[in-house]
């Protein structure tokens, strides 16, 4: 990989090989593959290889660096591993333009976030105003189905509540307000749903992270998602989907088990769980959950 590295460098650039090749292992030992100089492309899991890439443009210096879904071929639990180094890059002033559906990522890193669709441009601005409070109804329903199943996917939802019919697929007033539940916290209730995302292991007042074990977050994130469903008068037993983003999955999974459970009952609902790009904080939740036929419907 070192003698792919340096071959740009080299050739187009005209440098000199052994400046060019101490370079290029200051940029392997940063993408944490020092190691890896002289393995073949066939050696390395995806996510390393993903990490040559981008050692092998940075060889160039270049001003500029373009991304164009660098994380979508790669298996859930490699995400993090390429997005840690992008983070790192972002973090050192370099300027980068993204194509991407880690939204996590793009709402921790990014300046600037453009939604386009059929490739028009809906909106645009700071991340915390495209990706938290969208105003364009498509950038509304892009986020609400990005990080969920849809409710006719979920499983049967009669399982709800035991020895109930499943509900009618009905369109719900949409103007109960969950409860604070930290800053990332969404809720949205439409066609019998509640939909709700980004309850992350923040303390719902100050906005900082509680707890630095898996086990802690787990917790906290799973108390902001009780606040969030009180506050639509629901409880656990109405969740009928879960979308759950561990940052270290292959690490964190089983202790997510055990303080996931010791909130929710069997039967479970129906549960994806992935790895994302996080940040500083170890997991988020996305549920579905089915809206009793108490509340208020538009007919």
């Amino acid at each position: 990989m070192l003698e792919n590295i340096v071959e740009a460098p080299i050739h187009v650039l005209g440098r000199p090989r052994n400046e060019v090749t101490a370079e290029a292992q200051t940029l392997l030992d940063r993408v944490e593959l020092g190691n890896r100089g002289h393995s073949y492309p066939q050696e390395l899991s995806g996510g390393q290889q993903q990490r040559i890439a981008i050692t092998r443009a940075l060889a160039m210096k270049p001003k500029l660096m373009l991304f164009d879904e660098p994380t979508s071929a790669l298996d859930p639990e490699l995400v993090g591993e390429v997005l840690d180094v992008m983070k790192s890059l972002a973090e050192a002033g370099m300027t980068m333009v993204v194509v991407t559906h880690e939204l996590g990522f793009a709402r921790q890193v990014s300046d600037q976030v453009v939604f386009m669709d059929q490739g028009v441009v809906v909106e645009s601005g700071a991340p915390t105003d495209v990706l938290g409070s969208p105003q364009h109804e498509r950038t509304q329903a892009f986020l609400s189905r990005s990080s969920r199943t849809s409710p006719t996917q979920a499983g049967d939802v009669s399982g709800h509540k035991k020895g109930t019919s499943p509900m009618p697929r009905q369109q719900v007033t949409t103007d109960l307000a969950p409860s604070p539940a930290g800053p990332y916290s969404q809720g949205t209730a439409a066609n019998g749903f509640l939909f709700t995302a980004g309850q992350t292991p923040h303390d719902p007042v100050t906005g900082d992270t509680v707890g630095t074990t898996i086990e802690e977050q787990t917790v906290q994130a799973m108390k902001n998602l009780a606040a969030v469903l009180a506050g639509h008068g629901l409880d656990f037993s109405y969740v009928v989907k879960t979308t759950v983003h561990l940052h270290h999955p292959g690490r964190d999974f089983a202790g997510f088990n055990a303080s996931y459970e010791e909130f929710v009952e069997a039967p479970y609902p129906a549960r994806t769980t992935v790895g994302s790009f996080l940040g500083d904080f170890l997991v988020e939740i996305d549920a579905v959950a089915a809206m009793p036929s108490s509340f208020q419907v538009l007919h």
